[in-house]
């Protein structure tokens, strides 16, 4: 039985999903760049809006910046892993970065697979200083002047 997903509007126009087991933040705040925060754990269930939310960049930019703030992410279904990999491999050209901060060591070890699919895309970060500051260059060199890696934290 899949679990149950309910939707949620987050602050900064962020849309948000949830489960009974985790929860999934998604911004696309401009057209190249895709922002998801996923806690606790990552639903299978969770892969079609990641993948219509990269899509509809890409429909709209040439290439685009892709981040998760996976630091509270615990555990994932490896459908998850899978399907956004996948996806990521068909258009690995046009993704000009797609940076992932972890905590668990579980999750690490599936980024690190991710990676190995992907021919060394990712760019992992192990300390959230690292991948804010990413994430503030993206959000600089999409014109987003006010806006920073804090308007996207909350999921």
């Amino acid at each position: 039985m899949l679990p149950r997903v309910r939707e949620t509007t987050l602050p900064s126009a962020g849309v948000g999903f949830e489960t009974s087991r985790g929860r999934l933040g998604l911004w696309t705040p401009a057209d190249g760049l895709v922002i998801a925060r996923l806690v606790i754990h990552g639903e299978a269930a969770f892969a079609p809006p990641i993948i219509e939310a990269v899509d509809s960049r890409l429909a709209r930019a040439e290439r685009v910046r892709i981040f998760f703030d996976a630091e509270d992410l615990l555990r994932y279904d490896t459908e998850l892993r899978t399907a956004l990999t996948a996806r990521f491999f068909a258009d690995r050209a046009r993704i000009e970065s797609l940076h992932v901060l972890v905590g668990s060591r579980l999750v690490a070890l599936g980024v690190n697979v991710a990676n190995l699919a992907l021919r060394g895309l990712v760019t992992s970060h192990y300390a959230r200083t690292r991948y804010v500051d990413a994430l503030n260059e993206a959000l600089s060199a999409a014109g987003l002047s006010g806006v920073t890696a804090l308007s996207f934290m909350a999921a």
